[in-house]
């Protein structure tokens, strides 16, 4: 009996020592995935950086070609505005975001800020629904509240929020 309580031993020893190395192996790749997607994303940067403009195109707005020859815009750095911005400046301002982080669409209230009392799940519950939201926007000329679903900022000026509000995973679906 004692030979195969010691075979069984021997075997439970080597699956569990299988097992181990699997697990130890799975971290590693997890790791190493995560470097990879880290090298992207410094390398889209890179590439959002160096993308040449055509030429008579706002500065502020980078450029790629659809598979229709048809132009489309792509902000970068990202701008946003209050009400009261000057006209010439509110071209600048995207009003195509998107955010990375939930995959909502960014809404828009125009003369409107956000109440002190908003908080994430009051977003996560009424996101999308305009008529929901505005029951926690009041009235502020000049201002601008923008949301998607897990985040959310009022803006009164000219922001560039890429360099101003990190935080904020919006990206410019292009124009």
């Amino acid at each position: 009996m004692s030979d195969i309580d010691d075979l069984l031993d021997d075997i439970e020893a080597n699956l569990r020592k299988k097992s181990n190395l699997k697990q130890a192996e799975k971290k590693k790749n997890v790791a190493h995935s995560d470097d990879l997607i880290n090298d992207l994303d410094v390398f889209d940067l890179k590439l959002d950086n160096q993308q040449r403009l055509p030429k008579n195109k706002n500065p502020l707005v980078s450029s790629s070609t659809t598979t229709n020859n048809e132009q489309k815009l792509k902000c970068f750095p990202i701008y946003l505005s209050g009400t009261s911005t000057e006209q010439n400046k509110e071209e600048h301002t995207c009003n195509n975001l998107r955010c990375i982080q939930c995959d909502f669409d960014v809404l828009r209230f125009n003369d409107s800020e956000w109440t002190s009392n908003v908080d994430y799940l009051f977003f996560r519950n009424h996101m999308p629904d305009k008529k929901a939201l505005k029951q926690r926007l009041r009235t502020k000329q000049g201002c601008t509240a923008y949301a998607c679903q897990c985040q959310w900022i009022n803006i009164n000026s000219l922001t560039n929020i890429t360099a101003q509000y990190k935080e904020l995973k919006w990206s410019c679906m292009k124009h």
